[in-house]
């Protein structure tokens, strides 16, 4: 899934894990992004369908802190969290040879 984009008078490509990037930043409550060291980490398919899930998944976790009293974050907030542990484990594994 790829986007071109004008920017300057040129073409230019952009992926779906940047526009994400892109969208997080215009609005953190709502997007999050789902990026190739989430997916390898924590199994999340790079399609729209894992997207979804994924954000399903991150939404309900969030409601779930806020009823137990935690302090309402947005997605953005709580993405960073499973990314650092997804990145430790992507990390860890041997090279390919």
């Amino acid at each position: 899934m790829r986007r071109q984009v004008a920017a300057r008078g040129q073409m230019a490509e952009i992926g779906a894990s940047a526009l994400r990037r892109i969208m997080r930043f215009l609005d953190p409550d709502l997007f999050s992004v789902l990026d190739e060291v989430l997916s390898f980490g924590l199994g999340y398919a790079t399609n729209p369908t894992g997207y979804q899930l994924f954000m399903e998944q991150l939404t309900a976790f969030r409601d779930d802190l806020v009823e137990r009293g935690a302090a309402r974050r947005t997605l953005g907030e709580i993405e960073f969290g499973p990314f650092l542990l997804a990145r430790q484990k992507v990390r860890s594994k041997p090279a390919a040879r």
